[in-house]
Order: C-alpha cells, then structure tokens, then sequence
C-alpha cells in the first residue's frame, strides 16, 4: 500500500520518457546531501518504481535529484532509441545517450526503431544520414560491455557497417525482433537494390545470431525466399532458420505479396529445428496461405502454435492434431464448430484452447441440434473469447430460431466448469447475440441463456447486440450472482437499439443494485452507450450511476465501480 501511494505521487509530479529526455539537454540538477538511511532507501525504492511507473513519468523522476537520477539510469532495462527528424533532435538523443551510459546504465535490451511515420520511401540521403546516426550510437555501445542480448530493429537500413556494428555491440543475442523487413533487398528496406550476390543485411544479421537465437520474431517480413522464388534457395529464410539450432519460439508474419511458395519453404524447414517449441503465424488471406498448415504435422515437438488468418480449419486439422504435445492452441480467426471440438478432444495434453468464438450451429436442423446437445466436454481447457450467434438464425420476427436456440444452450453446457480468465487483461468474455430477440419457448427470456452460462467460472463479461428489456435485465442479475468469480460486466443496451425500460431509472436502480450489493466479487459495472446514445437513455444511466455511487458505500465495504462510457 505504502509503494503505490509512493508511485501515485511520484507519476503526479512525473511527465517523460528516456526517448524524451534523448531529444533535449537534462536541466541542472544541484547535488543532494542524503544520509546514509536515506541513500539505502533510494537503491531499494527507485528500481521499484522504475518498473512500475509507466514511460510518461520517468523523467521527473529522473530529475528529481543526482543520486535519483544515477539510480534510475541504472534501472533501465531497454534502451530505446529512435530516429529524430531534425540534426538538433539527433545531437540531444546522441549526447543524453552518453550521459546516461556515463551514469552507469546497462541495459540487455536494446530498441533502434527509425522508421519514417510519415514516409513509407526512404530516399538514398536520408538513407545515408539514418545510417550514420545508427553507427554514431552504435559506436557509443560498442565503447562498454554492455550485457545486451535482446535486439529490436525497425526502419533502420542494414548496411553492412551497421551489421558489423551491432554484432559488436550486440555479440550473442538470444532474442531478435524486425520489422517490416525483406531478405531480397540490400539493406532490408524496400528502397534498396534488390542485393547482389553477398548477403543482404537480414540475412547477415540472422547469420550473426543464429548460433545464440532462442526467439525470433519476424513482423511484416517478406522477401522469404532470398534472390530466388526457389523454396530451398540457399540465402532464403528456410535456409537460414536451419542455422538457429537453439531458437525455441518463432513469430512469423508476411504481406499478401508474399508468394505461396516461400510459406511452403519455410514450414516444411521447421521439423528440422530441434528446439522449437512455440510457433505464431500471421498469414496472407489474398491466396491460400494457410494450405501451407498441413506441413506442420512434422512439428511434434510444438507445445505452442498459433495463427491469424482465415483458412480452411476443416482441412488443416489432421495436421495440426498430429502435434500431439500440444498444450496452447490459438485460432484466432475462427469459429469453432461442434465438430471442430470433438476432434480437438484428440489432443489430450491441451490445457488452452483460443478462437474466435464458439458456433451455435451455423446451419441449425433438428438432427444437428441433437448431435450437439449430445457432445460431451472435450479434453481441452479452452479460453475462448466469447459466444457468437450467426446472423442467420434470427428468424423474421427478429427472435432466435429454435434450433439455433438449443444449439446456444449446448455451446454453454460445453463450457460448463472452465474459467475463463484473460492473461493480457481488458478482453471479457463476449456474449454476442447480434440483436435478436429470445425465443418464444425461453419463458424466462434471455434469462434462460443466462442460467446456461452459470456453470461456466466467468470473471469478465460483455454482453453485445441483445435486445435486452429490463425484464432481462433483471434476469441477468438473478442469474449473475451465482457467478462467484465474476469480477467485471459490461452491458451494451445501445447495440440492439433502444428497447424499452433502458430509459427507465427507477427499473435500472432495482436491476443494478441488487447486483452490485449481492455480488461477492463484482468490482466493475460499465453501461457502454456511445458517444449518439438516446437521451432518455443517457440522462437515466447517469442519475442511476450517480445514486448508486451515494448508496452502494451503506451495503458495501468495497462496492463496485459503477460508469458510463
């Protein structure tokens, strides 16, 4: 408690970054007597709030005094430097280096982002003055045994000077990081030459830290097959990959330019990569990139894969199941389908499971429906994003078609147990019903959807695009307080439209009330309205709001946070 009102007050006072300080001469700072309990006090507590406060308070902190500052540079863990338009920008970024090298930094991260934001060309001269930059601050590096090993590069030309630069500097990186890169082009940027035969500056680069790489993460990289179109060609990246015999994680994303084949060249080298234990995919949808998939059942070794793209799941399952290690899946791109989860149930060492969503039956019929209902539990733990209702089972009476109906109720029952908790924080689980009405057989309303989901251990909610009444409304509360996890809930009522009893604050303060009083571990109510919400709407919400902030605190130590967005 003690640290986070210290950490409240230091980022009070606090207003910068060390890429801001880089841009302009640090203010004098008068020396400061300290006692002896006071310096032991600072080496604890400045690395402390280092890693605590976020990158717009550091420089105050930085200037708050000598020893503070000497400490705080020595806290730094990733040195980020980036490219300044102006010469004056450049000197300020080139001498605060200096500095904070002098005071004793020694980061194991290092960051040299020079992309243009405002140009996606780089002229030969700007080329050239990026360039001498790079090596200006790469000369400053070099100077120290710096204890990096973790590299990030973006819009910086890889010429040969600056390869033999960072391989100094940063002598066995473990970790490495480009972005929008190409291997056919002679510095890696796309306004230079297609490369002769010496290698380019990406495939040096990756020659470099082959024998040290444990992860590499590859953004918007293209160019895959070198100076040919070959899928084995020997400076292409399935060549090169062969050489990283300890890479354990490999992130690869590509342009829609990308040709099918380079895809097809560097899956299949992948079997041959000892280590490799987690494998991301960013694929082109404009042709059939994700054919590329079924190449993966050689990878048995995987425990982590992951893919962003839209492909034919049916097809690329049989592969991805021969991985029989697996224990993190994530097709973020897809809907997974009852049948989908009957084979994902092969893979008995699953414990996280991501999609998109879960289908309730894209093209419901009773026979489907029944099958369905029948499905038992699959092995998996999966962390799903949400439910999804295709729009297509939404009868013309606007309500939800009857079989479709079912198949929802057998997509919660299939959820029944697991928790859904979200590692990265602030995605709940998402409960889409794209504005249609309950069915008449649900007498409860939505209320009966909702006791479906009570066995599944949901922290996080969002309801989307319901035609919520206030009458389901009221059924979401009774049936939400059995949720003993639920810590956060989101309602939409603006989605659907304006249904009658939202504009009603009198029904809302009833609703919201017995929810947030009885709720074991609510903390966070929020009514998303928009910016065009309706004004009854809008004007109930907050009187509601408002009284529940004044009587919330007489039912409650620690009531929940109740707002509008």
């Amino acid at each position: 408690m003690v640290m986070a009102v210290v950490a409240a007050k230091a980022c009070a006072v606090a207003r910068g970054a060390m890429d801001n300080v880089a841009s302009r001469p640090q203010p004098g700072l008068a020396p400061t007597a300290v006692s002896n309990e006071s310096s032991t006090l600072l080496e604890v507590l400045v690395p402390q709030l280092w890693q605590r406060l976020d990158s717009w308070d550091f420089r105050h902190l930085r200037a708050c005094s000598r020893e503070v500052l000497q400490l705080a540079d020595r806290s730094i863990d990733t040195l980020a430097l980036r490219w300044a338009p102006s010469e004056a920008e450049r000197e300020g970024i080139a001498a605060a280096l200096s500095r904070t090298l002098a005071r004793g930094c020694r980061p194991r991260r290092l960051h040299l982002l020079f992309s243009d934001l405002f140009s996606e060309s780089v002229s030969k001269a700007l080329g050239a003055t990026k360039t001498a930059f790079a090596l200006r601050l790469l000369a400053e590096l070099q100077a120290l045994s710096l204890p990096l090993t973790e590299l990030q590069l973006g819009g910086l030309p890889l010429t040969a000077a600056v390869v033999r630069a960072i391989a100094v500097a940063v002598p066995q990186p473990s970790i490495l990081e480009l972005f929008s890169y190409s291997l056919s082009h002679c510095t890696g940027l796309p306004d230079s030459r297609p490369f002769n035969p010496a290698p380019s500056g990406v495939q040096a680069l990756l020659r470099h830290a082959a024998p040290h790489l444990q992860q590499l993460r590859l953004h918007n990289t293209y160019g895959l097959a070198g100076a040919s179109l070959l899928p084995a060609a020997p400076n292409g990246l399935a060549s090169l990959l062969l050489q990283c015999s300890r890479v354990e994680s490999l992130m690869l994303g590509s342009p829609d330019r990308e040709p099918l084949a380079s895809y097809h060249g560097v899956l299949s080298a992948l079997a041959q990569l000892p280590a490799l234990r987690s494998l991301e995919l960013l694929l082109p949808e404009v042709h059939d990139a994700g054919s590329s998939l079924t190449l993966l059942s050689g990878l048995t070794q995987l425990t982590l894969l992951e893919t962003a793209a839209d492909f034919d799941l049916g097809a690329v399952l049989p592969a991805v199941l021969g991985i029989r290690g697996l224990a993190d899946l994530q097709l973020l791109s897809h809907q997974l389908q009852p049948s989908h989860m009957r084979q994902l149930a092969a893979l008995t060492a699953l414990t996280r499971l991501g999609a998109k969503s879960i289908g309730a039956a894209g093209e419901p019929s009773p026979e489907g429906t029944a099958e369905l209902g029948s499905l038992a539990a699959p092995a998996p733990q999966p962390l799903l994003p949400g439910i999804a209702v295709p729009a297509a089972n939404k009868g013309v009476d606007g309500c939800l078609r009857e079989a479709a109906a079912e198949a929802l109720l057998a997509a919660c029952r299939q959820l029944a147990g697991r928790l859904w908790e979200d590692e990265d924080g602030g995605a709940p689980f998402q409960l889409d019903l794209r504005g249609a009405a309950p069915p008449a057989s649900w007498p409860d309303g939505w209320g009966t959807l909702f006791a479906a989901m009570r066995p599944v251990a949901l922290r996080d909610l969002a309801v989307h695009d319901a035609s919520l009444t206030l009458y389901d409304v009221d059924a979401l509360v009774r049936h939400l307080l059995m949720l003993e996890r639920l810590s956060w809930l989101e309602l939409h009522p603006e989605r659907g439209g304006l249904v009658e009893g939202w504009d009603s604050e009198l029904a809302l303060r009833a609703a919201l009330l017995v929810l947030c009083a009885e709720a074991p571990s609510l903390a966070d109510v929020s009514l998303w309205l928009g910016e065009d919400a309706d004004e009854p709407l809008l004007e109930a919400a907050l009187q509601t709001v408002g009284w529940l902030s004044q009587e919330l605190p007489t039912l409650r130590d620690d009531p929940p946070s109740v707002h509008v967005e």
